[in-house]
């Protein structure tokens, strides 16, 4: 009985060993690993360029400047010849005063210009007369003098008469009051059989040859704005037209209240198209940076809450998460990150991953 169980025992190791090695002669080979799938990419390649921020901001017109009509004496106003909002040329006739006064002393200083004239003739004869004398020794020496201090007097005197009436005609001028410049006029303050006061306001007049316009960028665009640099400006008063205007004004000081700048700039107006207070739409241009590096904000993908591009190094993509420059557009200024020359893909970004394989298919600088 021992022996039969050894027996059995052995019998089965046996058979096993011999099932084992038929089951490695049969099993088929493993087959061979697949290669892995490549991505073909358009890129686009990176040089550096001469770049300028580009932004938009609104704002309002406003006169550059206001003239106030006054005068030098006082006195009654007769006629006014304008109204409130009227657009006004220089030397367009506004108010006329009551000239009586005036005219009286033209005509006063007119007389006693004659007189002074007539005057100045005698005593010019008188003096040539008396040079005559002397020369003939019929005259004394003082008495010439005496004779040539009248004549001058009288000289004088006429000097003395002119200016007087020069005066007096400016006063009568005066009594017509003409607008200094062209312009539209903002305040009426005076009305007919009304006395007024030596400067008294009498109007207002806004400037409208040149305006102004007043607008306001964020704290990452004050810094790209120099005085004179240009700028298109947009109105919907005046579709379809763009005005030229330069930087005149950059703010120093945030609004409190909102944390932009102040920006001023002037706008030419010759043809009165423009108004003050019209809504404008300002196109401006930073400071222009040289050799930058610039990527399409197209170009960037979000990944686990960065952003990032896509380069090709040895048909390999790989993840770089550059650091860019305040942009308001698509075109966002590189500060570091990348390189010239480097390959940024362009397409199928939605596929990329870092480390796979890629085959481009065209590439542009």
């Amino acid at each position: 009985m021992r022996c039969s169980g050894v027996f059995n025992f052995s019998s089965f190791v046996l058979l096993a060993v011999v099932f084992l090695s038929a089951c490695e002669q049969t099993a088929p080979p493993a087959p061979p690993a697949a290669a892995p799938v490549r991505l073909t990419v358009t890129t686009e390649q990176l040089e550096p360029v001469d770049w300028q921020l580009a932004f938009t901001a609104y704002g309002h017109f406003e006169t550059t400047e206001e003239i106030t009509i006054t005068v030098d004496f006082s006195g009654t106003v007769e006629k006014v010849h304008f109204r409130d909002g009227e657009n006004v040329q220089a030397g367009h006739l506004l108010i006329e005063l009551d000239d009586h006064k005036q005219q009286l002393r033209v005509r006063q200083s007119r007389a006693n210009l004659e007189s002074a004239r007539a005057e100045l003739e005698k005593s010019r004869q008188t003096y040539f007369r008396y040079r005559d004398l002397m020369a003939k020794g019929a005259l004394s020496r003082e008495q010439l003098k005496d004779s040539e201090a009248s004549y001058e007097r009288s000289r004088a005197g006429v000097e003395e008469a002119e200016a007087a009436l020069a005066l007096a005609e400016q006063d009568l001028r005066e009594t017509r009051i003409i607008s200094p410049v062209d312009g539209v006029i903002e305040s009426k303050r005076v009305e007919p059989g009304q006395t007024v006061l030596a400067g008294s306001p009498l109007a207002v007049v806004q400037v409208t040859d040149t305006l102004r316009v007043v607008t306001f960028v964020s704290e990452r665009e004050v810094n790209q704005l120099r005085l004179g640099d240009e700028a298109k400006v947009l109105t919907p008063a005046v579709p379809g037209r763009e005005f030229d205007a330069r930087v005149e004004l950059v703010g120093s000081e945030a609004d409190p209240n909102t944390g932009n700048f102040p920006v001023k700039l002037t706008v030419n107006n010759r043809d009165r198209a423009l108004r003050p207070g019209m809504s404008a739409q300002v196109s401006m241009k930073g400071v222009v940076r040289s050799n930058t590096l610039v990527v399409n904000e197209n170009y960037l993908v979000d990944r686990n809450r960065r952003r990032v591009v896509f380069i090709v190094e040895d048909g390999i993509a790989r993840e770089v998460e550059p650091s860019f420059a305040a942009s308001a557009g698509d075109e966002l200024p590189v500060l570091a990150g990348l390189n010239p020359g480097d390959r940024v893909i362009t397409s199928h970004l939605e596929l990329v991953a870092d480390g796979k394989a890629v085959d481009v298919l065209s590439e542009q600088p």
